[in-house]
């Protein structure tokens, strides 16, 4: 089915919904999976140490280790203020669904159940919803008041776009936020630009940040 554009009291009426779901699923027995996904993120150096057995090889400093002669390892601390981006699809093939609720409104839940588990943990959290191009985005922020504002423009916004291109919306996050964020790219990814394009797009982006993708389909498809 193809949504119409909801008006004001249903878009509320389904941020409401959202929210519910999403602190449900959060409070179920499966909230530290939920959790789990921002782990190794937002990680920052902090010195250099011999090494120990047990500690992550792929942690090696190697220049440290040649200089010395003895194995030495980069210790990491998680970064007290972690910024999530969520960058989300709204193309029109957002719109589709036949199992009683569309994509997008299965990615505004999703998108709300991250935003709280962020919250959760205290980190700020932005929204960048694109089609073709950037449409809108919020900037990260903190708060109940401000994950319900990402969830609503989730649901009200109506695409200027006829289709999907997400190297634009990679290239954005890049220009736009310098510092190295958690970002969850969700979309069905039926997209216009060409596999190597994408693949290409997603390991720059993957060389700056800490991306994610999470693809939303539907059962017909």
């Amino acid at each position: 089915m193809i949504a119409p554009a909801p008006n004001l009291s249903e878009v509320l009426s389904k941020v409401q919904h959202v929210e519910l779901r999403a602190l449900r699923a959060l409070d179920s027995t499966r909230a530290g999976h939920f959790r789990s996904v921002f782990l190794g993120h937002g990680m920052e150096f902090d010195q250099v140490r011999e090494y120990v057995p047990g500690d992550d090889v792929r942690h090696m400093d190697w220049s440290a280790t040649a200089r010395t002669g003895r194995p030495f390892v980069k210790v990491h601390v998680e970064e007290r203020d972690l910024c999530v981006l969520i960058a989300l699809d709204v193309s029109p093939s957002s719109e589709f669904g036949t199992v009683g609720s569309t994509k997008r409104e299965q990615m505004a839940e999703l998108a709300a159940v991250l935003a709280f588990a962020a919250l959760r943990g205290d980190d700020r959290v932005g929204l960048v919803l694109f089609g073709e191009d950037v449409e809108l985005t919020i900037p990260p922020g903190r708060g109940r008041a401000h994950v319900l504002r990402i969830v609503q423009a989730i649901l009200a916004h109506r695409s200027r776009s006829a289709s999907t291109r997400i190297a634009p919306a990679l290239a954005h996050l890049r220009q736009v936020y310098a510092r190295r964020a958690a970002v969850f790219l969700i979309s069905d990814f039926f997209t216009a630009e060409p596999d190597d394009e994408l693949d290409q797009a997603l390991r720059v982006a993957g060389l700056q940040h800490e991306v994610v993708a999470i693809r939303c389909t539907d059962p017909l498809e």
